[in-house]
């Protein structure tokens, strides 16, 4: 299929799903489509990535996520749905692991019907760096294979806990990877991008 990835092995390969828009808020379509096109564009830019073009995630878009990923050579997938209850606009966005259709990451973010556009780029913005920091942590973490038995046990439990994807979690990941940077200095700045990857929901003062 077009758009099923050839990357380097070991590297996020994340496909963006439409936007679904329920009947009740058919008015929203345009700015589904509009966030679709511009998360795609804007995660594009991260090197550390590979996306799946919107046409393609398009074409597999009512499979399951394991087929989806199948089908794309996608390692995960992104699916949103936008909302409305009178003028209140909410997006609800989630992370899923393909292989064995997990979820990692899920944001709830409200946007107010009288300025919905011109909160686009903050929307888009705001779910981008959260994916990025993610995956970019995820996979440096997993590739990497440490001497001290020690250490790659820490790593594997930091992971778990990142996976859960909730303030506290997170904050006990923080935590295991400063023993990490401790225990293997050598490895530092690459620690860090799971440091990184941890604040991720404590960041976002509206989660």
């Amino acid at each position: 299929m077009e758009g099923a990835a050839r990357i380097v092995p070991g590297t996020p390969v994340i496909a963006v799903m439409p936007i679904s828009v329920p009947r009740t808020a058919k008015q929203a379509e345009l700015l589904a489509e509009g966030l679709h096109e511009d998360i795609c564009a804007a995660l594009s830019r991260f090197r550390s990535l590979a996306v799946i073009s919107p046409n393609s995630a398009r074409a597999v878009a009512d499979l399951s996520d394991v087929e989806a990923g199948s089908r794309l050579g996608a390692s995960h997938v992104m699916r949103a749905r936008l909302d409305q209850h009178k003028e209140q606009l909410r997006l609800r966005a989630s992370l899923i692991a393909c292989a064995k259709a997990r979820q990692l990451w899920v944001d709830d973010i409200p946007i107010s019907g009288s300025d919905m556009f011109s909160l686009r780029d903050e929307v888009v913005g705001r779910i981008t760096s959260s994916l990025h920091a993610r995956l970019d942590g995820i996979a440096r973490a997993e590739a990497r294979c440490s001497a001290d038995p020690k250490v790659h046990g820490l790593v594997l439990h930091g992971l778990h806990l990142l996976r859960r994807g909730t303030p506290e979690t997170d904050e006990k990941a923080r935590a295991i990877f400063e023993q990490v940077l401790a225990r293997d200095p050598a490895n530092a700045g690459q620690r860090r991008a799971d440091q990184a990857a941890a604040h991720g929901n404590e960041e976002d003062p509206q989660r």
